[in-house]
């Protein structure tokens, strides 16, 4: 039987950390920087995006409070335990690690 090779696969992006005591969950700004995505001249007056859909914004817009009996949806549950970031890099491991069959 003809099996059609991979025309490409995808770039893994993932960065093992090597500090154990980080958090799984862990955004590296030296990796990923936040920065500006377009200059804009300091004589133009700053818009947000926000404003330029749906206009301009009142001052009654940001009075909105959730009522004091509104609860979190899974509160109570961690994002992480002990085992997540080793979830993860097994997720990112090269294969065969990466298969959970059992079988070498």
């Amino acid at each position: 039987s003809v099996h059609l090779s991979p025309y490409h696969h995808l770039k893994n992006v993932y960065i093992r950390t090597d500090n154990p005591n980080l958090p799984a969950f862990y955004f590296d700004p030296l990796i990923n920087p936040i920065s500006l995505r377009g200059m804009t001249a300091k004589n133009i007056p700053l818009v947000s995006h926000e404003d330029v859909i749906f206009g301009p914004s009142d001052a009654d817009d940001y009075d909105f409070e959730l009522p004091e009996e509104v609860e979190l949806f899974l509160a109570d549950k961690s994002l992480e335990n002990d085992l997540t970031a080793e979830g993860i890099a097994l997720w990112w491991a090269p294969d065969p690690y990466n298969h959970r069959s059992g079988w070498m």
